[in-house]
């Protein structure tokens, strides 16, 4: 019993700590990113699928397609985005899909079916660090 003890107190501290670097995550980065590209400032357009390749990354391949757009000016753009294997599976050379870009800033884009472009989930943003931070310190707390 005593190993076990020592087992749930060093994952508590690390369930812990993984879900205040989560939090902070989503608070700092993702959720002001993805609110912008759906806010006031943001602009729809059609991109084009330029190419698709998978990244060894670890156990898990990263799914990626070379998305091209223009701008409301113009200006060509090229951006790189993270798909789920689903729907990087339903992509082909050269079908069209619908980028989200900030217009002061046409580079910040994301096809709105990536990983990159999809709404803010805020259950996921806030749920989920919540209940490691609150598991991480009751595993932690169990020491004693």
């Amino acid at each position: 019993m005593f190993m076990l003890k020592g087992y749930l107190h060093r994952y508590g501290i690390a369930l812990f700590a993984a879900g205040i670097g989560l939090a902070i995550y989503f608070v700092a980065f993702d959720i002001p990113r993805k609110n912008r590209l759906y806010g006031n400032e943001s602009v729809q357009t059609t991109g084009t699928v330029v190419s698709k390749s998978t990244n060894d990354v670890g156990r898990r391949p990263a799914y990626l397609a070379d998305i091209s757009f223009k701008d409301e000016g113009g200006g060509e753009h090229s951006i790189t985005n993270n798909y789920a294997e689903s729907d990087w599976n339903s992509l082909q050379d050269h079908s069209k899909v619908t980028v989200r870009y900030i217009k002061s800033e046409p580079d910040t884009a994301a096809d709105v079916m990536s990983m990159n472009g999809r709404k803010p989930n805020l259950i996921l943003a806030v749920v989920l660090p919540i209940a490691m931070i609150v598991i991480g310190l009751g595993m932690w707390k169990s020491q004693k």
